[in-house]
């Protein structure tokens, strides 16, 4: 579970290992479907999500979809 807190607008997504590497090295080609376990919008004050992640590295992107700067936090905790 997690919770994306932010006073403005915002994005979530929630990438493997695999994709990020694909991503920064510019390799689209590598980048599946299969790598994005979760993508979402949210308005403020919060989101709250819960999202089973494989082996390995997952990435968070947290993207301020407003036109100024915005204060963010990230929390993730066991859920059952």
């Amino acid at each position: 579970m997690f919770r994306v807190s932010c006073d403005a607008p915002f994005a979530v997504t929630i990438i493997t290992d695999k994709g990020r590497e694909a991503l920064v090295s510019g390799d689209k080609a590598r980048f599946t479907k299969s790598d994005v376990l979760l993508t979402a919008d949210g308005k403020p004050p919060s989101y709250e999500g819960r999202v089973t992640v494989p082996p390995g590295r997952a990435w968070f992107i947290i993207e301020n979809q407003s036109d100024s700067t915005a204060r963010m936090s990230l929390e993730c905790y066991e859920g059952d």
